[in-house]
């Protein structure tokens, strides 16, 4: 990310379906990478990230729960981004590029995704990063972990973030964590709100 790239978070969470979505929204288009990893991958917009495309940079991320119908609450993204004349410059105007990336957790409460408004609740909602919640909110209000063995309850997922600064410059992530396996720590299992919320 650009130095002078600035942004915002936001949540929508549905605590009764344990649903929801979560956006990044950038100042300006900022170059980003992408990898998908994972059996059934359930993307949107990824390919304009390929080194080999044109564009190579996004307004906005999305990330969120619901499988693949989750995937239109980028529409509710690309509004706002619209609405404030925002996007990949072209002979048509400005284009929003939100590259989006979801969950599969219409098993864990009601069978209910994210919608378009969802996504433009959640733009509404942004905050600065050191404010946003974390934890079993946004997208990963209906995550879990643990998947992997049908004897054992699952446990929760959530959303999470981490931040590292060098003499380079400051990188942060943020992750739903909707793991098959376990969550632990190099010497001990940990509980993976613990984890989230650190």
């Amino acid at each position: 990310m650009s130095e002078r790239a600035t942004y915002t978070v936001g949540h929508w969470t549905d605590r009764e379906a344990l649903t929801g979505c979560t956006v990044i929204l950038f100042d300006g288009l900022v170059p980003t990478a992408f990898e998908a990893r994972g059996g059934a991958p359930g993307t949107r917009e990824t390919d304009l990230l390929r080194s080999s495309a044109s564009v190579q940079a996004v307004d906005a991320i999305l990330l969120g729960g619901g499988s693949a119908p989750g995937l239109s609450a980028a529409d509710g993204v690309v509004r706002f981004l619209q609405e404030h004349q925002r996007g990949f410059p072209t002979t048509a105007g400005p284009v929003p590029i939100v590259p989006a990336a979801i969950i599969f957790d219409l098993a864990v409460g009601a069978p209910v995704s994210p919608r378009a408004d969802d996504g433009y609740t959640a733009c509404l909602a942004a905050v600065e990063p050191d404010s946003i919640e974390r934890g079993q909110v946004g997208a990963g209000v209906g995550a879990r972990i643990g998947t992997m063995h049908p004897e054992q309850q699952p446990g929760r997922g959530g959303f999470g973030t981490a931040t590292i600064t060098c003499a380079a410059g400051t990188v942060s992530a943020y992750m739903v964590v909707n793991a098959a396996g376990e969550v632990i720590t190099q010497d001990t299992r940990d509980d993976v709100r613990s984890l989230l919320l650190r």
